[in-house]
């Protein structure tokens, strides 16, 4: 006769169950009316607990870190129930020169937090280092880098007042965080990411490793209290790091484009990622080495927005559309389906460096919507010298009638301007052959339509069904919600 967890006496069910994590037992209570009836006390718990700890948002009207995590040192399970930690941009940091120096760890400075509150968080961080019998409780809890030697390193730091290390606890114990948004001092904050991300890169296996369910991440610059510009931005090594994580599938960040990931191991840098989404807001990177590197290291990217920084970013690199467009259609042709370029780099300095005449957009196989600069789609023309004129031949070949576009392009969104007035000759006979060269194209724009274009627009627009209206002009519109995490 088969055996039925249902026809166990109730003592050993509750016992199986109380090992279960509040979604199993969710799962659990909805097979049958029984176990919904066991499990409704628990359950109702689930749901407060849920409700109070599942986002913690610091931010504006946010709850204090140290009140939350201070919560969680006490009664560790409950950071089972942290999905989506979100850290502001203006939390308070410890920015004195030489604060971290140990002869001022040393000194007589008058501690910031209660003792017996300082005891508490040093507890917690123990009882993580003693649970890890693999001894690399360093990387893989909130004392990444603190051996067990240098734990009173960290009760200066948590004495003190800097609330880096009750990051590094929330994170060690929030085992099922999905959503990662972080805020970014300076590379000392690599320190945890970069010992995850190399455990991560080994191809053996290992002890379980940190962020386990994590899918999205952001990170932006600290910019509270800063004065120099050149400490204003987001390391490329943030990148690297983050995609190393294997469940990551949506990366965003905000000014990323300073430093070089050259002092990454090559463990790192060639791990392939699972990140499908990739954004960068306000950016600029050396098109021909550091965004190539992060590209080729994705297996499916289907979204791949870019909005230039300009040169407050780095003066490194540059926007270079196209070469941006020919690197994506070099490494990501068979998968990406949603392509948005940026160019809001309004002074356009060091624009040039690297960037190509011509791109191939053919390639694509599955591109549905494309938001980029007319220099994308129309290319650049060699220079004449002063007695040449261009041709109409000339200019045919720049934008030849959609064949530089891929058949599976819905939407089309043109930036900018043209770069000759024929170009929107061009466009008026890609609409008249839409139906053969693109299909699918259900709607178009091109901003700054003088009048008279855009009356033609309209009228080729209504003949062939496709809707005429812009895309948002920049992240900020998109209503992405990846972007949204990059909001201040």
């Amino acid at each position: 006769m088969p055996a039925y967890l249902t026809g166990i006496p109730v003592e050993l069910r509750l016992s199986i169950v109380s090992f279960l994590d509040p979604w199993s037992c969710f799962h659990l209570a909805l097979t049958c009316r029984e176990f919904h009836t066991l499990l409704s006390p628990r359950l109702s718990t689930s749901k407060q607990l849920w409700t109070r700890y599942n986002t913690i948002e610091t931010r504006n009207a946010g709850r204090l870190i140290w009140d939350v995590t201070k919560e969680v040192a006490e009664n560790p399970s409950i950071a089972q129930y942290i999905q989506d930690i979100r850290l502001r941009c203006d939390r308070q940091w410890i920015y004195e020169p030489g604060l971290f120096h140990y002869d001022l760890f040393v000194s007589n400075l008058p501690p910031l937090l209660p003792k017996s509150l300082v005891q508490t968080y040093m507890k917690c961080v123990q009882e993580i280092v003693d649970a890890d019998p693999t001894g690399v409780a360093h990387a893989n809890g909130p004392c990444y880098g603190y051996t067990h030697g240098e734990l009173g390193g960290m009760e200066d730091v948590i004495r003190l007042g800097s609330d880096i290390p009750l990051i590094l606890i929330l994170l060690s114990l929030a085992t099922n965080l999905r959503t990662l948004r972080l805020s970014i001092y300076n590379h000392q904050n690599w320190s945890p990411f970069w010992r995850i991300a190399e455990m991560y890169s080994w191809e053996r296996s290992m002890a379980p490793l940190p962020f386990q369910h994590l899918t999205r991440v952001a990170v932006l610059p600290e910019r509270a209290h800063r004065v120099d510009w050149d400490q204003m931005n987001c390391e490329i090594v943030w990148a690297h790091l983050i995609l190393t994580i294997p469940t990551v599938t949506s990366f965003a960040a905000s000014l990323m484009g300073e430093g070089s990931s050259t002092e990454l191991h090559s463990g790192i840098v060639n791990k392939k990622s699972k990140v499908q989404e990739l954004l960068f807001k306000r950016s600029r990177f050396d098109p021909e080495y550091e965004l190539e590197r992060i590209i080729k290291r994705t297996e499916a990217l289907i979204s791949f927005t870019y909005e230039d920084g300009g040169v407050y970013v780095t003066y490194d690199g540059s926007f270079a559309p196209r070469r941006v467009t020919e690197i994506l259609s070099k490494h990501s042709a068979h998968s990406l389906e949603n392509l948005y370029l940026y160019d809001n780099d309004i002074h356009g300095r060091n624009d040039h460096y690297g960037e190509i005449a011509q791109a191939s957009l053919h390639s694509f196989k599955k591109l549905k919507t494309l938001c980029c600069p007319w220099r994308v789609v129309t290319g650049e023309m060699d220079e004449q010298s002063e007695d040449e004129l261009y041709t109409e031949k000339d200019l045919r070949q720049v934008f030849p009638h959609g064949a530089n576009l891929p058949r599976s392009l819905e939407v089309l969104h043109l930036d900018g301007e043209p770069e000759e007035r024929w170009h929107w000759d061009a466009l008026f006979d890609l609409l008249r052959t839409s139906a053969t060269c693109l299909p699918k194209l259900k709607q178009l724009w091109a901003t700054n339509s003088p009048p008279d274009v855009l009356r033609e627009l309209e009228d080729l627009t209504r003949e062939r069904g496709i809707v005429l209206k812009p895309l948002p002009s920049s992240i900020d519109g998109a209503n992405n919600p990846l972007a949204e995490l990059l909001e201040r």
